[in-house]
This record gives structure tokens, C-alpha cells and sequence, in this order.
């Protein structure tokens, strides 16, 4: 029986915690017998997930260490992602950041000759020299590299020098399954809009304003409600911001917003995004996972998002280019609840369409990761 291995970053950040979630489950429609470990910063996060086992990464201690050199021994495949991987945009040490993790991992891979595989992983632009050194070092350690667009197969090229080969593929998150309907009460079945922030050190005031004045808006002129979806667990992350946006609404409003708590598995979030009426977002993963299943109006702040635009979005904003303008996001909301239930409906089944397209180049990409080398 094999063993298989996923380290990436799951913990805190709902989209990793989906990709990885899309990706056993893959796994396991092409082999009922394999075992599929997930590595995880907290414990109980992968255990909810049938079939899926959890491995706790604890890098603070030796006993950790030894953990995980073990569990490394003990896997036939080791899998790097998903996610964007190869980034030092959130900060980057010889220790500390995503390149340095990713490293360690495969060190220790080699060492113990692994088979060393990713899943369609992000290639983000480097603004460090050490970055750039240690992603060179990752990139020629992979046995097959997968990518998830053609920005992240010309980066990886020029990190490697060449070196590596890359294959684009696709994101499994956006072949996530949702095999029961899934039904809250926490709008008592009412109609609700959907909004995804980021915090992440941006500056708020870029767009903070807007998204407030927007809400306002939905709940003087519709009759939908908001729920504010957070794809980040920690409180400092978008949580922090929604509590800024509920306390600053008239009280008469406060009944018609919900923040979704962080602690639900990436099913009932998913199913939240895709059974809104509309999704405002900035996350990449709540666009991803609601993508041909409701309207989504995007805000990109960084090389992913904006990839991800270009491909699906007729239009988006950016906040790396200009503030977020209120009225501009409004013009958009309304265009899109003014819009025929029938052009919506014939929109959201081509980008359905669009995402099947992918679904055999991922799915080869996924059974990659069974074949001997």
C-alpha cells in the first residue's frame, strides 16, 4: 500500500486547506488503497475528513524534527502544496517563510531518496536576493513540478535558470465536490451576498471604505443580507476587519450581517460562497471554489488574483493600481442584480464549462503523482 505525503501550509488558510481536501479525494478515486497524510500547523484540522489522515508539523523542537524526518521515511511520495509555494512576499529567512519550508522538506526527501512531486503550485514574483537563491535551490530538488498558470512555469524557469521543467496544470480546488447539500440556518434560508477580504499588512484604507459603503448600499436597496466569509482562521486576518465593518454599520443593519465562523470545514464554506447571490472577493480561493456557481466581483492585490482575473472576469478592480472606488463597485452590483436571470445563469454555465475543460489535464497531473519513478 503506498504512502503518500502533502506538505503544504495548512492551519489557518481555508483555500490551502482545500486544495489539499480536492486533491486526496482525487487521489483516492484513482487509488481506494493508498494512504494520504496531510501535514498540518494545528491538530484536528485534516481529522474531519474522511479517508484523510493528519501529520502535525512542529518545527520548534526536536521531537518535532524527528517527527517529521520520520514521516518522511515512512512515505513512498512526497508532495509539495499547493498554494503559492514559492513566495517571500509575507517575509523570508534562512528559517522563517514559505522557500525555507519547502526546502527543509525537500532536503530531507532527497536525503532519504523520495520521490518529490508538487501539486499545481504558485510561482510568485521574488523581491528578495535570498529568495531567489533558495527557490532555485527548491525548484531543482522536484522530481515533476506542477504549476498552476503559465506566470508560474516562466518564473520557475527563470528562478531554476532553466532548470527545472514545469508543467502547467490546474488548481484542485476548483474541482472540490460537494457530495450532500448542505443547509445552515444562519440566514434562515434568506438571500445573501457574499464578501471575501484580505488583511495581510495591506493598506485598508485602500479599499476598506469602499466594501463598507457597498454593504450599505446592498442593505438600503435589496433585500439581501451579508455574510462576511473568512478564508483565513486567525483573528488578526480578515476577522479583524469584518468586526471593523459591523461595528461601524447603523444598528438597524447589524441583524442583516453575519460573520461565518472560521472553524467550519472547506465544505460548509464552499457551500456558503456558491449558494450566494453575489460574491465580492479578495481572496483567490473564495473566487476559486465559487467560480460558474454565483457572479463574483474581484479586487485583486496580487499576482494570483490577477491571473485568475484576466482568465475568468470581464472586469475587476485592483488595489495595486488604483484606491477602490465606491461608486465603481456599486455600478458593478447593480449591473450584475439588474442582469436577466437567464444571461447570469448562461455566464455561470460557461465558466462551469471553461473549468471542465481543465479537468483532465488536472486529473493527469494528480495521477502523476502514483507513477514510480
Amino acid at each position: 500500500m503506498k504512502k503518500i505525503s502533502i506538505f503544504g501550509s495548512v492551519g489557518f488558510n481555508i483555500g490551502d486547506e482545500a486544495i489539499a481536501v480536492a486533491a486526496a479525494n482525487c487521489l483516492r478515486t484513482l487509488d481506494r488503497d493508498i494512504e494520504i497524510y496531510i501535514s498540518s500547523l494545528h491538530n484536528n484540522i485534516i481529522n474531519k475528513y474522511n479517508g484523510i489522515d493528519e501529520f502535525l508539523i512542529d518545527r520548534k523542537s526536536l521531537k518535532g524534527w524527528v517527527k517529521l524526518v520520520k514521516q518522511i521515511k515512512n512515505s513512498d511520495i512526497i508532495v509539495l502544496g499547493g498554494g503559492t509555494m514559492i513566495q517571500d512576499k509575507l517575509g523570508i529567512s534562512l528559517t522563517r517563510g514559505m522557500i525555507p519550508y519547502m526546502l527543509q522538506i525537500s532536503i530531507i526527501a532527497k536525503f532519504l531518496n523520495k520521490k518529490l512531486v508538487t501539486l499545481p503550485i504558485g510561482v510568485d514574483k521574488l523581491n528578495t536576493r535570498l529568495g531567489k537563491i533558495l527557490a532555485s535551490h527548491v525548484l531543482m530538488k522536484i522530481d515533476k513540478l506542477h504549476v498552476r498558470d503559465e506566470n508560474s512555469k516562466r518564473l520557475a524557469a527563470i528562478y531554476s535558470n532553466k532548470g527545472a521543467t514545469p508543467v502547467v496544470s490546474v488548481d484542485p480546488a476548483f474541482f472540490l465536490k460537494i457530495e450532500d447539500e448542505i443547509e445552515f440556518s444562519f440566514m434562515n434560508k434568506k438571500k445573501y451576498v457574499a464578501i471575501s477580504l484580505v488583511n495581510e499588512n495591506l493598506e485598508t484604507d485602500k479599499f476598506l471604505p469602499a466594501i463598507l459603503k457597498s454593504i450599505e448600499f446592498i442593505l438600503e436597496n435589496t433585500d439581501y443580507y451579508i455574510a462576511l466569509v473568512p478564508m483565513d482562521r486567525r483573528e488578526s486576518e480578515e476577522i479583524s476587519l469584518f468586526k471593523i465593518i459591523r461595528d461601524n454599520l447603523k444598528e438597524d443593519y447589524k441583524d442583516k450581517i453575519k460573520i461565518i465562523n472560521p472553524n467550519l470545514n472547506v465544505y460548509e464554506i464552499t457551500s456558503i460562497l456558491r449558494n450566494s447571490q453575489l460574491l465580492i472577493a479578495m481572496r483567490l480561493h473564495a473566487m476559486i471554489l465559487s467560480l460558474g456557481y454565483t457572479p463574483i466581483i474581484g479586487i485583486s492585490r496580487t499576482t494570483k488574483t490577477e491571473n485568475f482575473l484576466n482568465e475568468y472576469s470581464d472586469y475587476y478592480l485592483d488595489i495595486n493600481k488604483n484606491k477602490i472606488n465606491s461608486d465603481e463597485i456599486i455600478n458593478i452590483i447593480n449591473e450584475w442584480l439588474q442582469m436577466p436571470k437567464t444571461v447570469v445563469e448562461s455566464k455561470l454555465t460557461n465558466q462551469r464549462k471553461s473549468v471542465q475543460q481543465n479537468f483532465k489535464v488536472y486529473r493527469n497531473s494528480i495521477s502523476e503523482l502514483l507513477r514510480d519513478n
